[in-house]
């Protein structure tokens, strides 16, 4: 009290003056402004040493003084009811008015941010939770935050943060204080980025583009910042100048470092259309996934800013120096974003790092915590993931100054003496091909082989390589390294190169083919191919082997890879279940090394091999079912004038005179599995019922292609809702051209034209592709209708039960495969549970006539179950009644005396409960001789549904004369050996028979009896006589003449 305030140099007065121990600290506000949703607060902290109170005055003014910065970030947090009353219950009054929450840092004498450094505990905290004084909990924050925290009793913890509401709500005014920081680094025009954005906590993005993280045990959503980013300019971008602006994120581009570190602002610009981010001032705070909210690259961006490349590429002062460094650019960035160290190889190639897409959602920062160069690579290895592969980069300057992608140029190879010499020797008399475009001669140079023999691949010394590098004006030695680095990895992904191994490899196959082609390939040739191939294995060399082995151990022949199949347990059930055979790769690779076997199988999958699905795409013309979806219905006008371009999946040329259509298929064996699938007659057990699921399965693991998909063209009747269901044929070459492995089939058939006055083709959308037709009309589905299994299409069948839809058929499929298939992987194009299953009426009646062995079983519960559903048409009840005289309904469990497979209706009865004692005596006898089936026994199969079936067809409640008739017509014919287990029934028969030639209008009534049973038998037991001279049972005829004169009695 004894101390007045003082007018520190160049500053408002001082808020208040500390004196602590032999420190003075001095505190005034050194700026303050206001931002969106809160302020910014410089203080200044001047600190002194002093004498202790009392000191002398001169004491003072001589004492040595320090300046330290700090930066408030403020927000006011208005408590909602449930926070003001858990506030009011800890500290038993009244709250009223809003609270101010701050994050606060240093900042230096230059206004670079001071982060708080991450705790060395392994916790993962950084700043401390200061309620005025700080507490002992971290969070993974740069700097402090203050607010009015409910206290434990030490006042060291906070009240837990799962019962009391307040501190939860403080809490959560945490993304809006990071999003105060952001709208103060734009404000400031901060200088320091990479300090500033290294304040950011650690963040997960997910596969739904979100941004969230664990703070304090409490799950975060940083979407805030992510809407902020959005609409206002808060992200740094390089302006063609090299300065710094702040956009909005879709007003900036995310591009790799090592571009925006050896290329000109203005020049990415040009290239790409957008403004690039300030990559290069970022430092690993470019790494954040924050930065996913800016606008990416991906494959549709390089393909349509190709020519843009070109132009701007070919308008440069020095060309060659920029296609050397857009080269450098793409090599450092797939070798992980870092130019190589002199003498060590790149940490990976660009397949091990191409993680896919969804590859920016990082590990869980929480298991990284304390380790910030772990976490920092992690984040590296997802963007390299997460942005389009290597060989999609169409950063290849040609002769003719376009630009094309890795798998599009040719350039020679590196000298074959890195070979081994047993697979030079074997390479050495093929020849080389061509590839679609020579690279610019200006690159050349950085073709020319580097190391000696034994050196392969990738892995060659950067000093060997420096060693050989040439001089290209404009660009320094480190430069020219990365490019020619790119160069050999672009060797991984071009199959034809102009003169190189993998051409040489390519003929030689060719060759072993045609050697093998007649009666398999000798021993001497499989070797040569066992060698070649398990060179290309040992490194990691996936794009060269285009064939396998396959076929019997005594006649193997090389098969193209895109048509094998890697054995798998999912894939050998299929073949059981469906009874068709896939072509696999031979065992003999492995030979008797069994532990070599896991190399191959991953060598082999890498090389395009089927592990599961495959697909293959077609082109034709436009068809009838195809106008539907064309506007007025009609093909659009094409262009006049010549021009040709390549169709996708190398399906040849479209020519401007001749639009196409391109659809997309199952391979064929794998149609043939959709189709034969569903013949397997469900069964009890575990062992079916996986295999039965097996299907499901691999369709659970597609991730369809949305290209060309969306809304139907306008003026279509599929815009209209006008669309009709026509059938689309199968593609006149079934086989087609097979989608390269690991290409997400595209989900829609699609309209390839010229129209006029465009420089390129367009499409439309021509309905869903053929692959997604076979499953949404193939039955592939293991389904449940109560406790019987049957095959169902999607829209028969429910993934989950739904109340609002009783009845309906339930997926018999494991949690996770449910799951997959009513993802976002099929796009929503397979509807589950939307239709009762189709009365598959004319497939019974195929049954029936001989013309189909499916399952009565399955057939006659779908069809109960429609009739249970009221979806039978009239139609469909009549054919069901007109079969009556024909063998449609299955024999019960014991099966039948005549063991008849499939019976008629008249052979069945439902025994009526007015009949008399005598009638059901009759009826009993023929059930208990097999010869009748009881429709309401519990051993009938159809036993379930017995109700339904009685209500559709006709099913005798009495014994008919028919069925008598026709049991002894089989025992006269048969003569059944348990003739003496069949007296009384064969005495009920014929009593029956009587009775019915007793109707005919014969007087004579053994003429009537033999008009009805022209070989009429009867059985007559062991007779008199002794030895020889004895009668032997056997059954005898009634009309016609027997040996010995004996005559048998009815």
């Amino acid at each position: 009290e004894n101390y007045k305030p003082f007018a520190a140099p160049g500053f408002p007065p001082a808020l208040f003056r500390l004196d602590w121990c032999l420190t003075r600290h001095a505190i005034a506000m050194a700026t303050r402004f206001s931002l969106k949703d809160g302020s910014a607060d410089e203080v200044m902290d001047e600190i002194s040493k002093t004498g202790g109170p009392g000191a002398p005055a001169v004491q003072l003014r001589q004492a040595q003084h320090k300046k330290q910065t700090w930066l408030f970030l403020c927000v006011t947090h208005r408590p909602d009811e449930e926070a003001r009353k858990a506030y009011e219950k800890h500290t038993r009054r009244e709250h009223t008015g809003e609270e101010e929450v701050c994050m606060f840092f240093p900042v230096d004498g230059d206004g670079k941010p001071q982060p708080i450094a991450t705790a060395t505990d392994g916790s993962g905290g950084r700043g401390f939770l200061h309620a005025v004084l700080p507490t002992e909990l971290r969070i993974s924050v740069g700097g402090n935050m203050q607010g009015s925290w409910l206290l434990s009793v030490d006042r060291q913890r906070l009240q837990d943060f799962a019962d009391n509401a307040w501190n939860r709500a403080l809490l959560a005014t945490l993304p809006r204080l990071l999003t105060l920081l952001l709208r103060w680094i734009a404000h400031v025009q901060c200088k320091h980025l990479a300090a500033a954005y290294s304040i950011l906590p650690e963040m997960e993005h997910t596969d739904q583009g979100e941004l969230k993280s664990n703070v304090l045990g409490q799950e975060t959503s940083w979407d805030p910042l992510r809407s902020a980013m959005r609409l206002e300019p808060l992200v740094p971008a390089l302006l063609d100048n090299g300065t710094i602006c702040f956009m909005k994120a879709h007003e900036v581009l995310w591009v790799p470092p090592p571009f925006v570190e050896l290329l000109p602002p203005g020049f990415i610009k040009t290239w790409l259309g957008v403004t690039p981010v300030a990559a290069k001032e970022l430092g690993d705070a470019i790494w954040h996934p924050i930065w996913f909210s800016l606008r990416q690259i991906d494959v549709a961006l390089l393909t349509q800013r190709r020519r843009a490349l070109a132009d701007a590429l070919n308008k440069q002062p020095s060309p060659i120096a920029t296609a050397i460094r857009l080269l450098a650019a793409l090599g450092r960035w797939s070798e992980g974003g870092q130019p190589p160290k002199p003498g060590q190889p790149p940490k990976a190639s660009p397949t091990a790092l191409a993680i896919g897409k969804g590859a920016g959602r990082v590990a869980t920062p929480g298991a990284l915590k304390g380790n910030n160069d772990l976490y920092t690579a992690q984040l590296k290895q997802g963007w390299v993931g997460y942005l389009p592969d290597f060989a999609l980069w169409p950063v290849f300057w040609t002769s003719k100054g376009d630009m094309v992608t890795a798998g599009q140029v040719r350039f020679p190879d590196e000298s074959w003496a890195k070979l081994p010499e047993e697979v030079r020797e074997i390479l050495e008399d093929s020849v080389s091909g061509e590839g679609m475009h020579a690279l610019n001669s200006g690159l050349i140079p950085l073709t020319g082989s580097t190391g000696g023999p034994g050196t392969t691949g990738l892995v060659v010394s950067s000093a060997a390589m420096m060693a050989s590098l040439p001089k290209i004006e404009g660009c320094d030695q480190q430069e020219v390294l990365a490019a020619k680095r790119c160069l050999m990895l672009s060797r991984k992904h071009v199959p034809n190169s102009a003169v190189g191994i993998a051409d040489a490899l390519a003929k030689k196959m060719k060759l072993w083919q045609a050697e093998g082609k007649a009666k398999g390939l000798p021993q001497a040739t499989i070797a040569q191919v066992v060698a070649v191939s398990g060179w290309a294995m040992d490194n990691n060399d996936f794009s060269i082997v285009t064939h396998a082995l396959h076929g019997e151990s005594t006649a193997l022949r090389l098969t193209p890879l895109n048509t094998l199949h890697l054995r798998s347990d999912d894939i050998l059930a299929l073949e059981q279940l469906a009874g068709v055979k896939l072509p696999y790769v031979s065992a003999v690779y492995a030979g008797h090394q069994a532990q070599d076997a896991p190399r191959w199988e991953a060598f082999w999958t890498k090389c395009g091999a089927k592990t599961g699905l495959s697909y293959s795409a077609s082109e034709g013309t436009v068809g009838a079912p195809d106008f539907q979806w064309l506007p007025n219905g009609k093909v659009p006008p094409a262009r006049t004038s010549k021009k040709e371009v390549d169709l996708p999946f190398g399906l040849g040329i479209l020519r401007h005179t001749t639009p196409r259509a391109i659809d997309i298929h199952f391979s064929t064996e794998w149609v043939q599995i959709f189709q034969k699938a569903a013949n397997s007659q469900p069964q009890a057990g575990e062992d079916w019922v996986y295999r039965a699921q097996c299907l499901a399965r691999l369709v659970a693991k597609i991730v369809a292609d949305p290209a060309g998909g969306g809304a139907p063209t306008a003026g279509s009747a599929a815009s209209r809702g006008e669309l009709k269901k026509i059938t689309v044929p199968m593609p006149t070459n079934p086989n087609g051209k097979p989608l390269p492995p690991n290409t997400p089939p595209p989900a829609y058939r699609r309209l390839f034209y010229m129209p006029p006055a465009q420089p390129k083709e367009m499409t439309l959308p021509l309905g869903p592709a053929l692959w997604v037709r076979t499953l949404t009309e193939s039955r592939w589905v293991l389904g449940k209708d109560g406790d019987k299994r049957a095959w169902y299409r999607p829209s028969e069948v429910l993934l989950e039960a739904d109340k609002a839809r009783p009845g309906m058929p339930i997926a018999e499929l494991q949690p996770d495969v449910r799951k997959a298939l009513g993802g976002k992987g099929l796009l929503g194009l397979i509807q589950w549970g939307t239709t009762a299953p189709e009365p598959p009426v004319d497939r019974l009646i195929a049954v029936a006539t001989g013309k189909s062995s499916e399952p009565l079983e399955p057939l006659w519960r779908t069809i109960a179950q429609a009739y249970r559903l009221n979806s039978l048409k009239p139609e469909h009840i009549d054919k069901l009644r007109a079969l009556a005289d024909k063998p449609v309904l299955p024999p019960p469990v014991e099966g039948l005396l005549d063991r008849a497979e499939k019976v008629t209706i008249s052979r069945c009865v439902a025994i009526s409960p007015e009949a008399t004692l005598d009638e059901k005596e009759e009826i009993q006898s023929m059930i208990d001789a097999r010869w009748l089936v009881d429709v309401r026994s519990p051993l009938w199969p159809l036993r379930d549904v017995a109700e339904e079936v009685l209500a559709l067809v006709q099913v005798p409640v009495r014994l008919t004369g028919s069925t008598c008739i026709d049991f002894v017509k089989w025992c006269s014919q048969a003569q059944p050996d348990n003739a003496g287990d069949l007296r009384d029934v064969f005495t009920h028969a014929m009593s029956k028979v009587l009775e019915e030639a007793k109707k005919r209008p014969l007087k004579d009534k053994k003429m009537a009896v033999k008009q009805m049973i022209p070989n009429l038998k009867i059985y007559c037991k062991e007779g008199p006589g002794l030895s020889k001279d004895r009668f032997p049972a056997r059954w005898l005829p009634i009309f016609d003449q027997v040996a010995g004169n004996v005559k048998p009695m009815l």
